[in-house]
């Protein structure tokens, strides 16, 4: 008798196959397979699993917070981490609530594109909405967010001038030439003030960064409450003397949607 044992990472199990060779001796099997060394596997854990699955807002439009939004032909949209069942409209609530809504998800196959639910309606002026995804929202693999997500935004007044005007960033830092000693820490931590409230998600993903061995996994992002500060800290322990470049894009937009007016001169190359 041979034994041979198998290990399937996707099912997550150890599979032991007995098989009868004529002739052969019986070679003993090992004492604990599950201590048996497999070369190039992983076991992965059901709680990773689930984890994987669970889907995450990553951005709405109107933003969270957005004000003097305008309702006439607005779409409001909901960008997913995964692609969710084609019912997930089912699982939002409105209030006050939207007449005529109708809403579509679209999973697009392109690399890159967001899972995105599309949705219409007669939206009032001068109304303050709040959109709620329920905890039972469920992507196609048949993950549940498992916890609601909320935002909120206000429209526009009837006599609302649109703001069409350009955010700044009135001060930032690390500023050039704020560097070879001047920061005395092996995080690398960068601040820039705007003169307005700014799209949160916009203006994260805006930021540029260039260190050793980059994990943007380790990026950390903190705002003030009114949302015209933010500071990203690299949470990575870096030798002293690594070179760090950093800046912005004009990716970077308010409340509006407006974009940042001055990227081009945000940033720096300093040492730790």
């Amino acid at each position: 008798m041979k034994n041979i044992t198998l290990r399937s990472v996707s099912a997550l199990a150890f599979l032991t196959l007995t098989l009868a060779s004529c002739g052969q001796p019986a070679t003993p099997a090992p004492q604990n397979t599950l201590d048996t060394p497999v070369e190039s596997a992983k076991t992965l854990h059901p709680a990773d699993i689930s984890r994987a699955l669970i889907p995450k807002v990553l951005n709405t439009s109107p933003a969270p917070g957005a004000m003097n939004v305008m309702p006439q032909g607005m779409k409001m949209t909901i960008d997913f981490s995964q692609p969710m069942n084609p019912n997930v409209a089912q699982s939002l609530t409105f209030s006050p609530a939207v007449d005529n809504l109708n809403c579509t998800m679209i999973n697009p196959r392109i690399t890159g594109a967001p899972n995105r639910l599309t949705c219409t309606g007669y939206f009032g002026w001068n109304a303050d909405y709040t959109v709620t995804v329920g905890a039972d929202a469920t992507s196609t693999s048949g993950g549940k967010m498992g916890v609601p997500y909320t935002f909120s935004f206000k429209t526009a007044t009837l006599d609302y001038t649109p703001d069409v005007t350009a955010p700044t960033a009135v001060s930032f830092n690390p500023t050039p030439g704020n560097g070879n000693g001047a920061i005395w820490t092996h995080l690398a931590v960068m601040n820039v003030t705007f003169n307005e409230p700014m799209n949160k998600a916009t203006t994260e993903a805006a930021f540029q960064l260039s260190v050793p061995g980059l994990d943007n996994s380790k990026k950390v992002f903190t705002w003030n409450p009114q949302g015209t500060q933010v500071s990203l800290t690299y949470n990575v322990w870096l030798e002293t003397g690594t070179q760090v470049t950093w800046g912005m894009s004009n990716a970077a937009t308010d409340l509006s949607g407006n974009h940042l007016a001055n990227a081009a001169s945000i940033g720096s190359t300093f040492k730790l």
